[in-house]
């Protein structure tokens, strides 16, 4: 077998995915965040066309798939990495394949980089794609799950 085969193994598309059924409260405590940083990350996602929450009645609810944006975001946020449009904007292109949303492949990741900016170095930093998923899946399933 040539040493060039490259396999892709892809990890299952729950049919709770795009389901707008997760407030932003149970996504911020899920994700460790406060509900006031998530809703500005929302806030900047609209802004940038690129939208992670949809309203259904008078509520802001969000799909699965936009808490595990939004944990690709809160990986970063940990490592201090800066944030800016670009990053929403990459976050949102790994996530989407044709307009639709995606899940990662086993063992699928992303950089991040940030260009060098008032006399700060560049900031580039990988995201293990496939674990950012698999680690708030269970959780999204019974949230998802739950609201049935």
């Amino acid at each position: 077998m040539p040493d060039d085969v490259v396999v892709r193994v892809d990890l299952p598309r729950p049919s709770w995915l795009v389901d707008p059924v997760i407030s932003v409260g149970d996504a911020a405590d899920l994700l460790g965040l406060p509900e006031p940083t998530l809703s500005h990350w929302l806030k900047m996602a609209d802004a940038l066309g690129v939208p992670m929450h949809r309203k259904v009645a008078s509520s802001r609810r969000m799909t699965p798939h936009d808490v595990y944006r939004a944990a690709i975001l809160r990986a970063l946020y940990k490592t201090s990495f800066p944030a800016s449009n670009w990053v929403f904007l990459r976050t949102h292109e790994v996530t989407y394949r044709q307009g639709l949303p995606v899940l990662p492949g086993l063992l699928d990741q992303a950089e991040f980089v940030h260009p060098a900016i008032d006399g700060k170095p560049e900031a580039r930093v990988l995201v293990d794609l496939s674990a950012v998923w698999l680690n708030i899946e269970p959780s999204l399933a019974k949230l998802a799950g739950g609201a049935r």
